[in-house]
């Protein structure tokens, strides 16, 4: 009998399909976290065309721009917890569910779609760039200190917004390497021009100089945010979503779950560090008007530093 009142998927009715469809569709209501690993650029080959025809179903021309991803000896989807993975099966899965997809995003003027190749599938996601978060998870012979507008979904235009406003780096223990406190100004500019994270985080900042680099944010794994992390009146508690996490927003070490903290060089410990660089964060800048002003950056108060929530995935805590 089971047998025999089993229907297949497609035999269903429309109104049946497509109410699976809504129910299973990830609803990016939240800012969400994306991982990207990144090595030396070298473009993928797609067929643009039907990647473009999949997305533009109600004709709005809205995925005409279709952003490819970098190749990479890393894989996009294995081992990778990104919240683009959370629904990225349903862009291809047919017709019917990318179209429940798009009617989701067809509202958000700051949707970007892309793709990516992973063993022999291609794979298709989007991105809000004014809300979701673009970790880039630079190999550390992968020099990124300049050129950064081949990087994906880079802002090559503040208005109207044409790429990603905030991206993030991971920091660990080797970043700790030559760094301590008031070290030399040299020391830490030669990091700058180093290849790696280190080397592309390092330049960031110095691009805030002249207004030519997006806001950036430090992911520490060796620590936890505190389930309970004391909250400023008036300030945002920031979360970005990721596959199955919650990254927040870690004040200060009074917000890091004791029983992470170690010995050794965290994220805040390192901010620290190169901020005591004596007036390494002080420049001056003239306006149009031929006005000059004096500008001071203090890494500690400027950068801020994301975490995992305590009480989730704490077994892992060291295997990351």
């Amino acid at each position: 009998m089971a047998a025999a009142s089993f229907h297949r998927f497609l035999d269903l009715p429309a109104e049946l399909r497509l109410q699976i469809w809504e129910s299973v569709a990830y609803t990016a209501a939240q800012p969400r976290i994306h991982f990207m690993p990144i090595d030396e650029y070298t473009e993928e080959e797609f067929d643009r065309r039907w990647i473009s025809g999949l997305l533009d179903l109600d004709g709005s021309g809205q995925a005409d721009d279709v952003e490819i991803m970098p190749k990479t000896e890393r894989s996009w989807a294995k081992d990778n917890d990104s919240a683009y993975l959370i629904d990225a099966g349903m862009w291809t899965a047919c017709k019917e569910s990318a179209l429940v997809l798009i009617n989701e995003r067809h509202q958000s003027q700051s949707t970007r779609f892309g793709t990516f190749r992973d063993g022999v599938h291609d794979w298709v996601f989007d991105v809000d760039i004014r809300r979701d978060l673009l970790c880039f998870q630079l190999s550390n012979d992968a020099d990124w200190n300049s050129g950064w507008g081949e990087l994906p979904f880079w802002r090559t235009s503040w208005w109207p917004p044409s790429g990603i406003c905030s991206i993030a780096v991971e920091y660990d223990s080797s970043w700790a390497v030559g760094v301590k406190l008031g070290m030399a100004a040299d020391a830490l500019d030669g990091m700058q021009y180093e290849p790696g994270p280190r080397g592309f985080f390092l330049s960031i900042l110095a691009g805030w100089r002249d207004d030519s680099a997006p806001f950036i944010y430090l992911i520490d794994r060796s620590i936890r945010r505190r389930r309970k992390a004391p909250h400023n009146p008036g300030s945002s508690d920031e979360k970005y979503r990721s596959k199955g996490r919650t990254f927040g927003v870690v004040k200060g070490l009074r917000d890091v779950a004791e029983e992470t903290l170690t010995s050794g060089m965290n994220a805040f410990n390192f901010l620290e560090a190169i901020g005591s660089v004596e007036g390494y964060w002080t420049w001056e800048k003239t306006n149009v008007a031929g006005i000059s002003r004096s500008y001071y950056l203090d890494p500690e108060e400027a950068i801020p530093v994301l975490a995992i929530t305590d009480e989730e995935d704490v077994g892992s805590l060291g295997n990351e």
